[in-house]
């Protein structure tokens, strides 16, 4: 695979690595929004619902992610590039960065739903 060929490739799971994160931001804001408009009125069951269902769709952009991500690092790492020497392309920086980003993410807003529906009130 020549230089070129291999930025391209790197771009293109880059690109689709940043579009599965956006999904993941939208998901979890969609969450966050429900959670704190009707969090409190919901039942036990619905909570539960809306917490898997939740799950189930960033646990889809988050693993999508990950697997663009390797595999550009993948990429990155078979082919010498121009963006070898370049500290900022680190594959498991991202890739470890990305997990601790996406797991808190989730962590967070799961406990946010919780919170609302114990009552506890956002103070301004």
């Amino acid at each position: 695979m020549t230089d070129a060929e291999a930025l391209e490739l790197i771009a293109l799971y880059a690109n689709n690595a940043l579009t599965s994160f956006t999904i993941y931001i939208t998901f979890t804001f969609g969450f966050l929004v429900t959670a704190f408009v009707v969090g409190a009125k919901l039942t036990r069951f619905q909570a539960f619902v809306v917490s898997t269902l939740y799950l189930i769709s960033v646990g889809s952009a988050a693993l999508s992610l990950i697997v663009d991500m390797q595999v550009w690092v993948a990429i990155k790492e078979s082919t010498p590039t121009l963006i070898d020497e370049l500290p900022l392309t680190n594959g498991t920086f991202w890739l470890t960065y990305m997990c601790i980003v996406l797991i808190g993410g989730i962590l967070v807003s799961l406990y946010f739903l919780w919170d609302i529906r114990q009552g506890h009130k956002l103070t301004s």
